[in-house]
C-alpha cells in the first residue's frame, strides 16, 4: 500500500560515544541491513552530538545512530476490506456468533474451513465454545500520547524504567509517544492511566532540551496486544504467533500487523 505507508528514520540516542549500547545497535543495524540485500530500505548514521543538539535533545545525550523503518496510516485496514470486498469477499459486521463447532459449524451453518482471528478474545471466544487450547493470552495494554511538539525525526530512548525503549515520531505535526507495557485482567475498553502519562512525560523529558508537559497532551489512545504467556513474565511473553488446529478451526494466537502477511501465508497453506 504505498499511498498508505512512509519511510520514517529513527535515531536510537546514547549517553556514551562508545557505550556498549551503541555498539550493539551499530552492529545489529548493520547486520540487518546486510541480511536484507537490495531489499534494504535505506542505511542508517551515526549522528553526533552538535547533530542531536539542533535536533532538541539535552547535551547529555553524546551519540545516535539510526535505522529506517515503514510507517503505516490507520487507513490500511479498510484498504484491506475494500480490497477483499472487490474480489468477492463478504463482510458480516455486528453479527455476534454464539455457537461455534470444531467440525466447521457456526450456529446451524456447516463450513470447510473456519479461521478464528479474535485477537485478545481468543481465550474467551474458545471457553465459551468449550474448545480445548493449550495456549494462554498475557493482555498486554499499551498506551500513546499525542503531543503538540514537533519533531524533524524519529527518537528511540530509553524509559525512566531503563527495562524498555520508547519511540517518540512524527506524526501530523505532532509526536507520537508510546508505548507503555501493563498488563490487565480483560481486553474491554483499555485506557491511559495517569502513572502511563506520566512514565511517558517523564521519559521523553529525559532527553529533550525543552521539557513537554501535561498541557500539550492532544489526546491519547491504548490498546491490549495479545501475547501468547511466558513461563517468567509478562515482558518475556511471545510476540511471535501460534496457529491451532481443531479439525475444521484454525485460530490464531498472538501475531501483530508486521507479521500479519506470515499469519496469512500460513492459513492458506494450512487450508
Amino acid at each position: 500500500f504505498p499511498n498508505q505507508t512512509k519511510l520514517q528514520e529513527i535515531i536510537i540516542l546514547s549517553k556514551k560515544k562508545l557505550s556498549p549500547e551503541i555498539f550493539k545497535f551499530f552492529f545489529g543495524i548493520k547486520v540487518y541491513e546486510t541480511f536484507a540485500g537490495r531489499s534494504n530500505i535505506k542505511t542508517g548514521r551515526l549522528y553526533k552530538q552538535d547533530d542531536l543538539l539542533s535536533l532538541g535533545i539535552k547535551n547529555n545525550i553524546s551519540a545516535g545512530i539510526s535505522f529506517y523503518d515503514g510507517l503505516m496510516q490507520e487507513s490500511v485496514g479498510q484498504e484491506i476490506i475494500k480490497r477483499c470486498k472487490s474480489n468477492g469477499v463478504n463482510f458480516y459486521e455486528n453479527n455476534e456468533i454464539k455457537s461455534i463447532r470444531s467440525e466447521g459449524r457456526i450456529e446451524e451453518k456447516q463450513y470447510k474451513k473456519i479461521i478464528i482471528a479474535t485477537g485478545p478474545w481468543v481465550s474467551s471466544f474458545l471457553k465459551q465454545n468449550k474448545i480445548d487450547t493449550n495456549k494462554t493470552i498475557d493482555y498486554i495494554k499499551g498506551s500513546h500520547l499525542i503531543i503538540n511538539r514537533r519533531l524533524e525525526s524519529g527518537l528511540m530512548f530509553s524509559g525512566i524504567c531503563n527495562s524498555r525503549y520508547i519511540f517518540a515520531l512524527p506524526y501530523k505535526d505532532h509526536t507520537l509517544l508510546g508505548t507503555t507495557e501493563e498488563k490487565v485482567s480483560h481486553p474491554e475498553l483499555p485506557e491511559i492511566s495517569k502513572d502511563e502519562i506520566k512514565y511517558l512525560i517523564d521519559s521523553f523529558n529525559k532527553i529533550l532540551s525543552e521539557p513537554i508537559s501535561k498541557n500539550q497532551i492532544i489526546s491519547s489512545y491504548s490498546g491490549v496486544r495479545p501475547l501468547i504467556k511466558s513461563k517468567d513474565n509478562f515482558h518475556k511473553s511471545s510476540r511471535d504467533f501460534f496457529i491451532q488446529e481443531n479439525d475444521s478451526l484454525l485460530t490464531i494466537f498472538g501475531g501483530k500487523w508486521t507479521t500479519s502477511p506470515s499469519i496469512a501465508r500460513k492459513i492458506v497453506t494450512m487450508i
